[in-house]
């Protein structure tokens, strides 16, 4: 018996050596090289560099975190006679079909978010709304093939029927954004402020940036436009 346990000693070692230098000891593999159309979404493809691969709401979120409107994005917010008022992110969450008109949905929407900031007037620890400008960006992120014919229906039906009395919806020349774009102007006898839209297509994404304001001019929220469509 102390023989076998003897000689069971150097065997077991032997044994060990032979299987770690033949690579017979399980190891945990190294990631291969990302392959974009492979209809797996692997480590570092995200919805932007491989959008056929990375349709999950999961896979996309982290692209439109990176597209999202903030701070930098706007001018120094607007004078006021109450004092310093400051931009405070009142809306922040993401959007679904049921937030476009019935002939937006069934085009298979993949994921959406949206981001609203207005400026604001910071009574202790109180942000009070000023009601003189608010700025909110959606995001509504598609299949590449068929984001081009959202923007060709986009137009006044978008807001769907309006009364006779107002308010009355003004399409602006296009400012050339992204693949595609188109403006707004929307006004109302019975209000002193003016809402700008303005709606682009590029990389798949759907952006409608809108401004509605008292103060401001729409050059200020085509220089918004422009910022968030570079992100892209």
């Amino acid at each position: 018996m102390a023989m076998l346990k003897q000689n069971f000693i150097p065997i077991f070692l032997i044994l060990s050596i032979v299987l770690i230098t033949s690579g017979c000891v399980s190891k945990e593999k190294l990631p291969q090289a990302n392959v974009c159309g492979n209809n797996l979404c692997e480590i570092n493809e995200t919805y932007a560099n491989c959008p056929s691969d990375c349709t999950t709401k999961a896979s996309i979120q982290p692209s439109i975190d990176k597209i999202k409107i903030d701070m930098s994005d706007l001018p120094p917010p607007p004078e006021s006679d109450m004092g310093e008022l400051e931009w405070y992110k009142g809306v922040e969450g993401d959007l679904d079909e049921s937030r476009l008109p019935p002939k937006f949905r069934g085009f298979g929407l993949l994921a959406g978010h949206e981001t609203g900031i207005y400026a604001a007037k910071k009574e202790g620890d109180v942000y009070v709304d000023t009601d003189l400008v608010w700025i909110r960006q959606q995001i509504y992120v598609y299949p590449k093939e068929k984001v081009s014919k959202l923007l060709v229906e986009t137009n006044k039906d978008l807001w769907g029927p309006l009364p006779s009395d107002g308010p009355f919806i003004e399409e602006l020349p296009s400012p050339s954004i992204g693949e595609g774009s188109k403006a707004f102007k929307i006004t109302s006898p019975k209000s002193k402020k003016i809402e700008y839209d303005i709606i682009f297509i590029k990389e798949g994404y759907y952006q409608r940036v809108t401004m509605d304001t008292s103060v401001f001019e729409y050059r200020v929220l085509e220089e918004i436009a422009r910022k968030v469509a570079a992100k892209i």
